[in-house]
């Protein structure tokens, strides 16, 4: 039931909706500048960070790409566990990519993922600890968003 709360939150804060009756789970979310932002068109791209998320040191995050007509595509890393979810609202097709660094000149990509439309996934990951995350979601034609600015 949270975990359905949540996300229905989440897609609904995303398109813009109003949730009337709601409050705001503890994780209060910082819209931020996506790392990398290529989409156009009927599309838009959001980034946000959770800073207090349950994983002291961690921080989770979410990238949702919103068609203005409706449906949405999103890839979620929380850092409480080291979970990503992904879910695909739309009738596109998308990548959902996620790596963490190794060190400042290694990245380890852990996550390359084609999301269909209706398509929803859960990975269940272990990071170690204070390694910077990067989530990125976006079309089979490279059209998309992600933000690095998270911490297993």
């Amino acid at each position: 039931m949270v975990k359905v709360l949540k996300r229905s939150v989440a897609l609904a804060a995303a398109a813009g909706i109003a949730l009337v009756g709601l409050t705001a789970t503890s994780a209060e979310a910082d819209v931020i500048r996506c790392s990398k932002n290529t989409v156009t068109g009927t599309w838009r791209a959001q980034c946000l960070r959770y800073t207090e998320d349950g994983d002291p040191g961690g921080v989770s995050g979410n990238v949702v790409l919103q068609k203005v007509d409706g449906g949405a595509a999103r890839v979620n890393f929380s850092a409480d566990g080291e979970k990503v979810w992904t879910i695909n609202t739309s009738d596109k097709t998308f990548w959902v990519e996620v790596d963490w660094w190794v060190t400042p000149d290694n990245i380890h990509r852990d996550i390359y993922y084609k999301l269909l439309p209706g398509d929803e996934q859960d990975f269940d990951r272990s990071y170690p600890e204070g390694r910077t995350v990067q989530i990125y979601i976006g079309t089979t034609s490279g059209k998309g968003a992600s933000t690095k600015r998270l911490v297993s």
